[in-house]
């Protein structure tokens, strides 16, 4: 038989074998609720997205811009997922293309979509760490572990940066807002 403790430490475990998710540093973030994996039980848990900056102990950049999550039940205690190693690395189709020289992400904004899917914004980042792009990434996901359709959208054509990009939905008009 459990105590207390014991299956409060089950349900965690079970939320993070759902979500592979970090153990927090830093940084800038956001949090959306989401159910809880238990259907009997009504509260809520929410999830952060994030990054972390020179805390991976590597000298490699990547590892930290990348997607980091954590969750919470109260939005002030946060439980970091996957050991605080990113779960998400941008791709680099280009010239030399590995992780030393690749992208990276920073400022990861996770909305849900009307349709209960999620969508992961965030800011292109260059291996020298420039936030310069008026571009920024976008994924698609269905449950916060598998990521496809990685694409840019191009913000402005003035070559203004487009960094910390947030979405929110316009139900008058039907679409979502990129800001």
């Amino acid at each position: 038989m459990l105590n207390e403790s014991e299956g409060r430490f089950a349900n965690e475990k079970r939320i993070l074998s759902i979500f592979v998710v970090i153990t927090m540093v830093a940084s800038v973030f956001t949090f959306m609720p989401v159910n809880k994996v238990s259907a009997a039980d009504n509260a809520a848990a929410y999830v952060m997205a994030y990054y972390t900056k020179e805390s991976s102990g590597t000298s490699m950049t990547y590892m930290d811009d990348s997607l980091h999550l954590a969750y919470s039940y109260d939005k002030v205690h946060w439980t970091a997922l996957n050991d605080n190693n990113g779960i998400l690395f941008a791709k680099n189709p280009g010239y030399r293309a590995n992780p030393a020289n690749g992208l990276q992400l920073r400022d990861p904004f996770l909305f849900r979509k009307q349709d209960g899917k999620f969508v992961l914004l965030a800011t292109v980042t260059t291996s020298a760490g420039a936030t310069t792009s008026s571009s920024i990434f976008a994924w698609d996901t269905d449950d916060l572990i598998n990521y496809k359709n990685e694409r840019t959208i191009l913000m402005n054509s003035s070559n203004t940066p487009a960094k910390a990009p947030e979405c929110k939905y316009d139900a008058a008009n039907g679409n979502y807002v990129i800001y």
